[in-house]
């Protein structure tokens, strides 16, 4: 089971205050990463998906698979991201 340490993660809390609870916990520069989308290609060997991802990630709008083999590897893959 999951550990609620904070307000927005407490399903039983009205919408709205989980909401106000977790935008007042995030910078400026993490909002408006959730505006943000990202292709992510995980045979790149350099770190510019890590410079694009470092405040938070709005989406992926796609996984460049290549040599990915089934669902499990996939979604191991959207774990580690």
């Amino acid at each position: 089971m999951k550990t609620i340490e904070f307000p927005y993660q407490n399903s039983y809390l009205p919408v709205e205050e989980r909401i106000d609870d977790l935008l007042s916990r995030m910078t400026l520069e993490e909002k408006i990463a959730q505006l943000g989308c990202v292709m992510w290609n995980p045979h790149l060997t350099d770190n510019r998906q890590e410079l694009a991802i470092r405040n938070g990630i709005g989406q992926i709008s796609a996984i460049l698979f290549g040599k990915l083999e089934g669902p499990k590897t996939v979604a191991q893959l959207i774990e580690e991201i």
